[in-house]
């Protein structure tokens, strides 16, 4: 990832932008249970996500419920289990 990360910055820089301007998004599948993706205890998606957003300079996360694949769901499940775990110390 960090060399693809690198050849897009070198691009958006050679274009005249800040490569600091981008965003970096990260599609993330998974569940607390068995299934595809990142499975584990909230603990382990905090540490996982942190680690990506400053190991490998990803900002924002669509998160994908792999036993229930629907929007809505999806995002309930994160907001009662995952963003108070990850919200990042500098405020979101």
């Amino acid at each position: 990832m960090p060399s693809r990360q690198r050849i897009i910055d070198e691009a958006v820089a050679d274009a005249g932008r800040d490569p600091r301007t981008l965003r970096r998004v990260y599609n993330v599948i998974g569940d607390h249970g068995d299934g595809p993706g990142l499975v584990g205890d909230v603990r382990r998606w905090a540490d996982t996500l942190a680690e990506w957003a400053v190991e490998l300079g990803f900002d924002t996360f669509v998160f994908w419920l792999a036993t229930d694949l629907s929007p809505r769901s999806s995002t309930a499940h994160a907001r009662r289990h995952h963003c108070s775990a990850v919200s990042p110390p500098w405020g979101a």
